[in-house]
């Protein structure tokens, strides 16, 4: 990354010189703030959203989870499941493909 420093001397400036400056920086700013995308967060379920979200039961959510079509998280004494991986396994056994 290159950094470039630049000294502005504000000695001398006028208030509407000085605000003029801000403001495009300001946009600059929103500008750089726009390419860059938001980190990603991990939404994490519970057995119960994953059982309503698939149109299963709770007892073929714990199956999944042994057979290991679907992949449970503990977070702490709580089992929850990401959800981008519950939408992978749902896709795989659209296709067929977990349940073989």
């Amino acid at each position: 990354m290159i950094t470039k420093t630049q000294i502005l001397q504000v000695e001398g400036l006028t208030a509407q010189t000085l605000l003029e400056l801000f403001s495009s920086v300001n946009k600059r700013l929103d500008e750089l703030g726009a390419r860059v995308s938001p980190p990603h967060q991990t939404v994490f379920l519970t057995r119960e959203e994953v059982g309503k979200f698939l149109k299963i039961s709770l007892p073929t959510v714990w199956a999944w989870s042994k057979q290991g079509i679907l992949k449970p998280h503990r977070l702490g004494n709580q089992v929850r499941y990401i959800e981008s991986e519950v939408l992978q396994a749902a896709q795989a056994t659209k296709k067929g493909g977990a349940l073989k």
